[in-house]
């Protein structure tokens, strides 16, 4: 499934449950033999989203708040926006990339946790979040009508 992602342009309201999902984070644009290049096929996939068509530039990846989230949840997840928060930390993110456990020899599914979810959050977006692993929450958000 591919797309173009959803639009930071618009205005969301995200309200309902909170789900408890383990938080991790990757970078799209790893260093050339680093683990992130070597163990989790980061070279082979930098600058790609499995939800957005295309390679897209460092600077865009910078742009952009990005979570993945594992392969399973992609189906109700994917292209969405959503609010994670762990204390008094909170950011709004799009979900453009999912965690595929035959890129990491079954690394996605061991990172569940929670109520069985996964956060993987681009380094960039972690940055501004200001956590990069833990327990988090997270909503589902809709464009603001």
């Amino acid at each position: 499934m591919t797309g173009s992602g959803p639009s930071h342009a618009k205005s969301f309201v995200c309200e309902g449950h909170w789900y408890r999902a383990r938080l991790t984070t990757y970078t799209s644009y790893p260093d050339p033999g680093s683990e992130e290049c070597l163990a989790y096929n980061g070279c082979t996939w930098a600058g790609q989203f499995y939800g957005v068509e295309g390679k897209k530039t460092q600077q865009w990846v910078a742009q952009h708040n990005i979570v993945s989230v594992h392969k399973k949840d992609w189906p109700w997840l994917g292209l969405k926006v959503i609010n994670i928060r762990q204390g008094s930390k909170e950011i709004t993110a799009g979900v453009y990339d999912l965690c595929d456990d035959r890129d990491c020899e079954g690394c996605c599914t061991q990172n569940l946790g929670g109520d069985g979810y996964l956060i993987d959050m681009e380094k960039y977006t972690t940055q501004r979040f200001g956590a990069s692993d833990g327990l988090v929450e997270f909503q589902l958000c809709h464009p603001q009508q």
